[in-house]
């Protein structure tokens, strides 16, 4: 009885299955003339029993199939939308538009990294402050040594061509600079590296005029680093000015050129106004016809050059018209991009230099938006392996000082109660903190947070707020940071008094 049952609901489902497709069974397999002589023989009753208990389990089946098939489609569908908003948050960031239609908005102050489509131009944007006849500076950095050159151009929003300046593979800075842009309006850039290449590049766009109290954060490791670590002997230098080697004053390092390539060194200069500089090289080869050295500021002005040739005697960039407190360059270019051995010292009479205690950073740190996005209003990270490469030669720095404790500071845009603000804020100063210590293992005694949203903030800002009122988005990714510095940092410790 047990294998009747059974085939009958094998001959039923078969059935049912040829009458769902729109099929007539014209001619039955043995199998089914089988299955049909035996459901003759079974009684009546039976059958419609045994047909009834079928169909109930192949709707129970349905329903819950169709049910979950609902709940899949749903979980997915938000998940996607999910990833979708964080994907096109992430590239908004990091990756420029293909046409002035959808230039990338930058924050004016901060310097991105990137990279150049094949084939395809990179647009960004910025908007101008309140200030009519403010200078704006637009700098450019080709930092591919085997891309001949990028072209950057300056528009307003109806395609009136405004500047251009092309940026080789020397390393050198190119600067659009320009007095005639109007207050609080948008305008754009458009990178185009030569032949269509896929070059790496680096861009920043400064209000030098637009100077205020607020202290000065720095937006790259390097910078933030300083020249701590760079003792006297060979060192490596960087091959444009986003990557220059800073070395402290009275140092002499030496150094091998890269072929075809140029070295880039950085110094900071000190205190005192007027004070003279001496840049001096010596070409240490004997078979190379000279180096040239170049020192540039940070637009790719060149301030003055020298040549240092085979007969070893040193060639030296005497000047006293440096601003104090101020990053400068110096560009070594060997003759035909041969290599050569070199030794480079920068040294200021005027200036004493000290013995420091080492610092973990000689300027406040400020990772913002275009380095580590958070989900918007919480402290999730959108990307946490990206947040992660960002923060590990940060937690490097700290390892390196087991001794000193750094403060990560939160700070946020101007939108919403300055109290939510707080909380956001120091939720995400938590949030790299735990990274730190979960990820590279720094020592927790060595971290401290603080949360202070945008009323507390003394580090310069993106100006968010228009002089209409109006929330600028492209302004308000400046304000959405972290700033990592020394505890023993008067800012640092004027700020823990603050927020005790």
């Amino acid at each position: 009885m047990k294998r009747m049952k059974t085939m009958t609901l094998c001959a039923v489902c078969s059935l049912m299955l040829l009458a769902g497709c729109g099929l007539k069974p014209e001619k039955a397999s043995s199998e089914t003339e089988s299955v049909t002589q035996v459901q003759e023989e079974t009684p009546m009753e039976e059958e419609a029993e045994i047909e009834k208990e079928t169909e109930a389990e192949l709707e129970t089946e349905t329903e819950t199939e169709t049910q979950a098939e609902t709940e899949t489609e749903a979980e997915t569908e938000t998940e996607t939308e999910t990833e979708m908003e964080e994907q096109t948050e992430a590239d908004e960031a990091y990756i420029p538009g293909s046409s002035q239609r959808d230039a990338v908005l930058l924050p004016l102050g901060t310097k991105v990294k990137g990279t150049t489509t094949e084939g395809a131009n990179a647009w960004f944007g910025f908007t101008t402050g309140d200030t009519a006849g403010a200078t704006y500076n637009i700098t450019l950095v080709d930092a591919s040594t085997d891309v001949d050159h990028i072209n950057e151009y300056l528009y307003d929003e109806y395609g009136t061509e405004l500047g251009q300046e092309r940026a080789g593979t020397s390393g050198t800075p190119a600067t659009i600079s320009t007095n005639e842009l109007a207050p609080n309006t948008t305008y754009y850039v458009r990178l185009e590296a030569y032949a269509g290449d896929a070059a790496d590049y680096s861009l920043v766009i400064k209000d030098p005029d637009n100077e205020t109290t607020a202290y000065k954060t720095a937006g790259t490791f390097s910078d933030a680093r300083g020249a701590a670590d760079t003792k006297d002997g060979e060192n490596f230098a960087g091959t444009n000015q986003t990557d220059a080697t800073l070395i402290p004053l009275e140092t002499k390092v030496e150094g091998t050129t890269t072929e075809r390539a140029s070295a880039w060194f950085g110094f900071t200069t000190g205190d005192t106004a007027g004070a003279t500089y001496n840049i001096t090289l010596v070409d240490a080869s004997t078979d190379v016809d000279h180096i040239n050295e170049y020192l540039y500021d940070e637009y790719g002005t060149e301030l003055g050059q020298e040549r240092a040739g085979t007969s070893g005697t040193p060639a030296t960039i005497s000047t006293n018209e440096l601003a104090p407190n101020t990053t400068y360059y110096v560009r070594l270019e060997t003759y035909a991009g041969e290599v050569a051995e070199y030794t480079l010292m920068v040294k200021s009479p005027e200036e004493k230099v000290e013995e420091k205690t080492p610092l973990v950073f000689e300027k406040p740190f400020e990772i913002n938006e275009t380095q580590v996005q958070f989900v918007i209003n919480k402290a999730e990270f959108i990307d946490e392996a990206k947040a992660k490469e960002v923060l590990k030669p940060v937690a490097e720095a700290i390892l390196k000082y087991p001794d000193h404790a750094v403060l990560i500071a939160g700070t946020t845009a101007t939108d919403g109660t300055q109290a939510s603000c707080v909380d956001l804020a120091n939720r995400r100063a938590e949030a790299v903190k735990n990274l730190l210590i979960n990820t590279y293992g720094v020592s927790e005694t060595q971290l401290k947070t603080v949360g202070l949203g945008y009323e507390l903030d003394p580090f310069e800002r993106g100006k968010d707020i228009d002089a209409n009122g109006k929330f600028v988005e492209s302004e308000a990714k400046k304000n959405r940071r972290v700033v990592i510095l020394d505890v023993d940092d008067p800012i640092a410790q004027e700020l823990l008094k603050i927020n005790n």
